[in-house]
């Protein structure tokens, strides 16, 4: 008798626990942003890159600075979870071109789009052409592209000479859904 009411105290006792864990909101997956960074070698071809800036947020943000806090705590106020931003030199443009690629890695895909929409909101997209990337892009040829995958929104630019935008947006967007796919 005393051992079955232990089995069911037991029973009772997990059910409650699976309960508990199934009403709790999952931990958001972190995309470290670092994992959106174009490799130099890529079946996009060969490329110079440049790190211009990366940062991460951490969960305890008094692991920072007092210096770095202020930016920190803001980029996470806006569900970031990393920035991120890259040169890239293509051999053949060397000199004369190169493409400024910006990635921001969201806490959420709700997060992504109110960012998205923001920075982007539809009058300022008059005169580009959709790109067809994710949820929302648009490329204005030559000069800029945008686009929205998930939790990631990102931006490229085509700086001095560049001629390739559409070519080099077309392999890092590919690269991007991979990553994102992976995650």
């Amino acid at each position: 008798m005393a051992a079955t009411r232990t089995v069911r105290v037991l029973v009772i006792g997990l059910l409650a626990v699976l309960a508990a864990c199934a009403d709790s909101d999952p931990a958001p997956v972190v995309w470290q942003v670092d994992a959106f960074k174009l490799p130099a070698e890529s079946p996009a071809g060969s490329f110079r890159i440049q790190d211009k800036s990366i940062v991460h947020v951490p969960e305890d943000l008094s692991t920072l600075s007092e210096g770095e806090r202020p930016m920190v705590a803001t980029m996470a106020g806006q569900g970031i979870q990393g920035s991120a931003y890259w040169r890239y030199w293509l051999p053949e443009e060397e000199g004369r071109g190169f493409y400024k690629l910006k990635v921001t890695v969201f806490d959420s895909e709700d997060a992504a789009a109110a960012a998205w929409d923001r920075r982007y909101p539809p009058e300022a997209l008059d005169g580009t052409q959709p790109l067809e990337v994710g949820q929302s892009g648009f490329l204005l040829p030559g000069r800029i592209a945008g686009f929205r995958l998930q939790r990631l929104m990102t931006e490229i630019e085509a700086g001095g000479q560049a001629g390739a935008l559409e070519s080099f947006v077309d392999h890092y967007a590919a690269f991007a859904r991979e990553q994102a796919a992976r995650r």
